[in-house]
């Protein structure tokens, strides 16, 4: 079996939003508010000049009557189902700013060096704190290897350690050419077929531990799921999702670095 040096650094990082908080209402964007409902009101119709007798005229009357009530009801609820929708769309662009690097705070950092154990810095309160100690351990001249870090790891980190004017740990993220190893996406090193459908389809790093048999039972969470556990106060078990990615990563870059000759 393919020794990892301990020059070879892998890390994962999970995300919140900026502003989420333990025990927050999760049912609606922070700050949302739903504008005035807007009801349609339907078009009203005259008489048919054809009807001439007061018995038709009242008859269809009573219909119109009828069609315009239907009419409203429905444009209410139209209306709300609208309302709904704006909502939902705004809780989503909530949720996403835990992706961008300008709205998210990094919460915590799975980290392993080598075949050494994986440790977590927590900064799910100190986001400053916890990307100071990433600072001491991602010390320079080491291979940096996440999955999907040309995405989003790597950047991520330096963007927000650049708020706290955290110019070297940006740097020791920054690769000038491709080939100076410095940084490795395991996502990029993983063989995909151009030229059928997604071309990314199956590089999850759940899909990539799936396909080689490297079995992830005691991974509590997803990654979807990290901001829900986050505020419901389940801590732990994003900690050991953490902990989990940056065993499996490290699985499936020994298994990548021996197909490319170690």
């Amino acid at each position: 079996m393919y020794k990892i040096p301990d020059s070879v650094v892998f890390i994962d990082l999970e995300t919140l939003p900026g502003d989420a908080t333990v025990g927050m209402d999760l049912t609606q964007a922070p700050g949302w508010e739903a504008p005035p409902l807007v009801v349609e009101e339907p078009k009203r119709r005259t008489v048919p000049a054809s009807y001439k007798k007061d018995t038709a005229i009242q008859s269809w009357l009573l219909k119109e009557q009828g069609r315009m009530r239907e009419a409203r009801l429905e444009a209410r609820a139209k209306a709300w189902e609208a309302q709904k929708e704006e909502k939902a769309k705004a809780l989503k662009r909530w949720r996403d700013g835990s992706l961008d690097g300008y709205r998210a705070r990094i919460a915590c950092i799975a980290i392993a060096s080598g075949e050494h154990p994986v440790q977590v810095i927590d900064c799910a309160e100190d986001e400053e704190a916890g990307l100071r100690e990433l600072g001491i351990v991602m010390s320079p001249g080491r291979t940096f290897v996440a999955h999907n870090g040309e995405g989003f790891d790597f950047p991520m980190v330096q963007i927000r350690a650049l708020k706290y004017g955290g110019v070297r740990l940006a740097a020791r993220l920054h690769q000038g050419k491709p080939w100076d190893g410095r940084l490795v996406d395991t996502l990029k090193w993983w063989p995909t077929l151009g030229g059928w459908g997604d071309r990314f389809k199956g590089t999850k790093l759940d899909d990539i531990c799936r396909h080689l048999g490297i079995e992830r039972t005691d991974n509590p969470i997803d990654g979807s799921q990290v901001l829900d556990a986050y505020v419901r106060g389940d801590w732990p078990d994003v900690i050991a999702h953490a902990h989990a990615d940056v065993r499996d990563l490290r699985e499936v870059y020994r298994v990548l670095a021996e197909v490319r000759g170690g």
